[in-house]
C-alpha cells in the first residue's frame, strides 16, 4: 500500500499525518477496548457485521487463576528437600510448570500455595488472578470490506482526532 510519494517533503508529511493518526487511533482503540470491556462479560462472543458482511468477532476471555514463583531460591530450597528427584540445577522446569498448575487448580487469588500431595505449604510462591482480555479477531478481508466504506471509517476514527462524530 504505497501512495505516490514526489518528494522528501511529501514522505516526510506523510509520515507526521500517519504518527498523529496512529496514536490517535491507537488510544481510541484503547477506550472503546475498555468500553467493550466494561460492557461484555466474561465468554461473550460477537460477530460484527458492516453492511452485512461479517468484518470480525469480539470475545471477552475470562480471566484465571495461576500460582507463579514469587522467591526462587525459596521455592528451590524446599523441591530440593522435598522432591529432590526434581532438581536439576534448578527445580526441573516441567514438574515446577506441572506443580504451579496443580496448586492454582482449585485455589482463589491471595491462597496460601500448598503441596497438592501433602497440603505442606510452599515457599517463594503466590497465587494470583490473571486479568481477562478481548480478543478481537477480523476477518482476513476486512481491510478491503471498510475501503468502500468510508463513512464507516470516519465515523470509527472522528472521534479518535478529536472532532465530532456528525452522525
Amino acid at each position: 500500500m504505497t501512495g505516490e510519494i514526489v518528494s522528501l517533503r511529501d514522505a516526510a508529511q506523510r509520515l507526521a499525518i500517519l504518527k498523529v493518526l496512529r496514536e490517535r487511533v491507537n488510544h481510541a482503540y484503547d477506550l472503546a477496548r475498555h468500553e467493550a470491556e466494561r460492557l461484555m462479560a466474561d465468554g461473550d462472543r460477537l460477530t460484527v457485521a458492516l453492511d452485512g458482511h461479517k468484518l470480525g468477532s469480539v470475545t471477552a476471555v475470562a480471566g484465571g487463576v495461576k500460582a507463579r514463583i514469587t522467591d526462587e531460591r525459596a521455592f528451590t530450597a524446599w523441591a530440593t528437600e522435598r522432591r529432590p528427584l526434581e532438581i536439576v540445577t534448578s527445580v526441573r522446569p516441567s514438574y515446577r510448570d506441572a506443580l504451579l498448575k496443580r496448586i492454582a487448580e482449585d485455589a482463589e487469588p491471595g491462597d496460601p500455595p500448598a503441596d497438592p500431595t501433602s497440603g505442606e505449604f510452599i515457599p517463594g510462591v503466590e497465587i494470583v488472578g490473571t486479568g481477562g482480555y478481548l480478543r478481537v479477531l477480523p476477518v482476513k478481508d476486512a481491510a478491503a470490506l471498510l475501503l468502500p466504506r468510508p463513512e464507516a471509517v470516519r465515523a470509527a476514527i472522528t472521534p479518535a482526532l478529536g472532532g465530532e462524530d456528525d452522525r
